[in-house]
């Protein structure tokens, strides 16, 4: 009977550490990103919060989350017992898996949204002041991209002389054309998102996003 018990809590022990790192695998990341599905950031990899984790933490656990779950089907196939069990850890750490990634154009919308929002505060200033504004300090509350902080919405306008640069976007005023004012997403190695209120895109490579944005190739 005692070998029996220690049998059978041997085969409870590789399930419980299973479960242990499939816990580890969903909370981590997803304290960090504060949200269900993360996101990291190939460039900044310190960005965190927002929807998005760290980049290890984030590759770290999807990693895991994959190994996890290829180990606990290869458990299944072998015929190990709590066979339902192990099914669910390997479903568990599949979806794990798939829910953290890389942001991607399926992203964009949410940037345009908020990136509409902007523009409406811009006009809104315009249509108070008789000008537009010569930096976004002056807009009353600048809503977040949803992408890392560091990909940030710039802005550059035609009356004034000013520019808006930052890591790994050394200028918005080269995007301005002959638009009244412009403002950029850098989504760094994949182009730049942009918005011009005149709607004429004719200088820049790339292809026409919804409500007048443009995704340009040029970085």
């Amino acid at each position: 009977m005692g070998n029996i018990g220690v049998c059978h809590m041997r085969g409870k022990c590789p399930l419980a550490a299973a479960g242990l790192l499939l816990a580890a695998t969903i909370l981590i990341p997803r304290l960090f990103a504060g949200t269900v599905l993360v996101r990291y950031d190939v460039l900044f990899w310190g960005a965190h919060g927002d929807g998005y984790a760290p980049t290890f933490v984030a590759v770290a656990g999807k990693l895991l989350a994959g190994v996890l779950a290829l180990a606990c089907l290869v458990a299944v196939l072998k015929g190990r017992s709590n066979r339902v069990a192990w099914l669910l850890v390997a479903a568990l750490a599949a979806l794990a898996f798939v829910t953290i990634a890389m942001p991607s154009d399926r992203d964009l919308p949410m940037v345009i949204s908020r990136g509409n929002e902007l523009v409406a505060q811009i006009d809104s200033f315009q249509r108070k002041a008789g000008r537009y504004p010569s930096r976004l300090t002056q807009v009353h509350k600048v809503p977040p991209t949803g992408l890392p902080r560091e990909r940030r919405f710039y802005y550059a306008s035609a009356g004034s002389s000013l520019d808006d640069a930052g890591p790994w976007f050394p200028s918005t005023r080269r995007y301005i054309g002959r638009a009244r004012y412009v403002i950029c997403v850098p989504l760094v190695p994949g182009g730049t998102l942009v918005y011009r209120p005149d709607g004429d895109y004719s200088d820049l490579p790339g292809r026409a996003q919804r409500e007048g944005w443009f995704s340009t190739s040029d970085d």
